[in-house]
């Protein structure tokens, strides 16, 4: 094609047609510029393309991942609010100092309340993924970003409730050892496998140890409210995370 243009244009040179050759010259310039930016405009728009799937393939796994994360935060949420609640129960019937006949539920109490521990694992592969790869300018929603950054911040602290109730729970073990195997509840016991059964004296006994063990009350009601504030985190959590997928629905292909 080259050739061709040349071609010409020295053929109007050799006809003394100088007129007529620099304004094909100038043509010929004109359609090589316009050439350039038809392949300019054709690249850009490819890259756009492949910008755009791979965002739309990001934003696809963060909202997987958050709906991972918020279904274990429900779970995490709902358990945590009867560990608390179970607790507080435990605590009442310690306080009240009711009699072992009227507090069957005690060894539940104390299994699933104040013996248990939740913590929520958010899924954050994707956003660490992109935050890895250096390229988060892909994702146009600047808001969005934002918010992924805050719930990823919040859920990496290492926060000072979190490591108190962890502390407070080793020592409820410890100042219950010594019969805290017995108050395992029956069912409890049975999905370990234990064979042994254990007398409803021997059931009492442990039951009334730990009616007036003030150690384990202390530690309980310090401990509860260390959880209460945990509770009052995973919900925060469960607003985030609901607002980082509310906005992904919202923006994904604008």
């Amino acid at each position: 094609m080259i050739k061709f243009y040349r071609k010409i244009r020295q053929k109007l040179l050799s006809q003394g047609k100088t007129g007529k050759y620099f304004k094909y010259a100038i043509g010929e310039i004109v359609l090589i510029v316009i050439g350039i930016l038809v392949a300019l405009s054709i690249n850009n728009w490819n890259e756009k393309r492949k910008n755009q799937e791979l965002e739309e393939n990001i934003l696809r796994g963060i909202k997987n991942d958050f709906q991972e994360t918020i279904d274990r935060l429900n779970v995490t949420i709902k358990n945590q609010k009867e560990v608390v609640r179970w607790s507080i129960a435990l605590s009442n019937l310690i306080e009240k100092e009711m009699s072992i006949e009227k507090s069957d539920s005690i060894d539940f109490y104390y299994s699933y309340g104040a013996l248990s521990y939740y913590r929520v694992e958010p899924v954050l592969g994707t956003y660490d993924a992109l935050i890895g790869s250096g390229n988060t300018s892909i994702i146009r929603n600047k808001e969005l970003l934002n918010s992924l950054s805050q719930f990823s911040a919040i859920t990496k602290l290492e926060f000072e409730d979190e490591t108190a109730s962890m502390d407070l729970l080793k020592l409820i073990q410890e100042s219950t050892n010594e019969y805290a195997y017995i108050l395992l509840p029956n069912f409890y016991r049975q999905n370990l496998g234990l064979e042994r059964t254990y007398s409803e004296e021997e059931k009492r006994g442990a039951i009334k140890k730990l009616i007036t063990n003030k150690a384990f009350l202390s530690y309980l009601l310090e401990r509860i409210n260390y959880e209460e504030n945990r509770l009052t985190r995973q919900k925060t959590l469960l607003k985030f995370a609901s607002e980082v997928l509310a906005q992904i629905e919202t923006n994904q292909y604008e």
